[in-house]
């Protein structure tokens, strides 16, 4: 059972660093209790809205492009958890396949032992989402790529 709640990016709050603003935000976040995952798309970077806001997290999904500025981002993001927590699941979006964000996850893991970050802290791939031709066109069409192409691969790795 998945409901969507659309939003934009974590922009918005940027403008509202204190403390009770983002107190109200979490308090509406814990009122969704009837479910048992919350996504938030957060946007790219790291700013103080998101570092807030992965620190009340119990689990953070990464879901990024191989793109080398992402792949950046992706890293800085790898070397802020190990500090705190325990894991990162990471999704690739926009991949040829499985083995290219594998290989990726591989060359992360081995550069945050080479940097000496937590020896705990475990990186772990769960998977990619393939390019598909169709995901631009829902876009354009302004639909939900998943329930327009239900059999579409890129809508199965979801």
């Amino acid at each position: 059972n998945i409901s969507l709640v659309a939003g934009k990016s974590g922009y918005q709050y940027s403008n509202h660093s204190n403390s009770f603003v983002f107190a109200r935000i979490v308090d509406d976040i814990i009122s969704l209790n009837e479910y048992d995952i919350v996504l938030v798309d957060t946007g790219a970077g790291l700013n103080e809205y998101v570092k807030e806001f992965l620190s009340i997290s119990n689990n953070i999904l990464a879901v990024t492009t191989t793109d080398p500025s992402a792949l950046t981002d992706l890293y800085a993001l790898i070397k802020m958890l190990s500090k705190d927590k325990e894991q990162l699941m990471l999704c690739f979006n926009h991949t040829k396949n499985h083995q290219i964000g594998n290989t990726i996850s591989n060359s992360l893991i081995n550069l945050a032992k080479k940097n000496r970050l937590n020896d705990n802290f475990m990186v772990k791939y769960i998977g990619n989402v393939s390019t598909s031709a169709n995901i631009s066109t829902t876009g354009r069409l302004r639909k939900l790529f998943s329930y327009e192409f239900k059999n579409d691969d890129s809508t199965k790795q979801l």
